[in-house]
């Protein structure tokens, strides 16, 4: 598996009735596709859904799209190379994997030209976000208050990589300091959530 910047997808959040699990991957594909540019055959669908919590009779959704040249793209390169490519993660589900138990956490990854923020659950993402410029730290207590996570203890924030000069300027627009963690080896990261890939979704 490869894993993919958040750049490189489009990622839709949406809700959906509850349906029977053999119709729910072509009512998500055509929910995902009415809010694309490009059309539904110049991508690849992936997604992942959870039942609503304020509303058992709905499934939220977090539906991930990649162009289709980018996808044979990535074949080719696998194959130049002798290996056969079994999927394409997003940054983001590496993010959500370091999450732990039913409550939900904020991940913030930094790495070298890259920010990101992943809401998520038990080793789900449920929401990602990339973080730009020097006003990262305002984005993230940002996208906190767009899910109501202000208060101190709503959730637990986390930093993946970065310096103490990060920790810094996030626990500075913080109710409560983010905890600091290493990011792991990538041999030892169990990633648990779905993969971009054509075989979940119909064509």
């Amino acid at each position: 598996r490869r894993v993919l910047f958040r750049s490189r997808l489009v990622a839709r959040e949406f809700r959906v009735p509850l349906i029977g699990p053999d119709e729910e991957p072509e009512l998500i594909r055509l929910q995902t596709a009415r809010e694309l540019i490009d059309s539904a055959e110049e991508v690849a669908i992936d997604y992942h859904a959870w039942t609503d919590e304020g509303d058992s009779s709905q499934r939220r959704v977090l539906a991930l799209a990649l162009r289709n040249e980018l996808l044979e793209t990535y074949r080719k390169l696998a194959a130049s190379a002798g290996l056969r490519l079994a999927g394409l993660l997003p940054r983001s589900a590496g993010l959500a994997a370091l999450s732990e138990g039913d409550s939900p956490e904020v991940i913030v990854g930094l790495g070298h030209g890259w920010r990101e923020i992943a809401l998520a659950r038990s080793g789900q993402a449920l929401l990602s976000r990339s973080l730009a410029g020097t006003g990262w730290a305002q984005e993230v207590r940002r996208v906190l208050a767009s899910q109501g996570l202000t208060a101190p203890g709503a959730a637990k924030v986390r930093i993946a990589g970065g310096t103490a000069d990060d920790v810094a300027a996030l626990a500075a627009v913080l109710d409560s300091p983010p905890a600091q963690d290493p990011i792991p080896d990538r041999k030892s990261t169990r990633l648990n959530s779905s993969h971009v890939s054509e075989s979940r979704m119909p064509s």
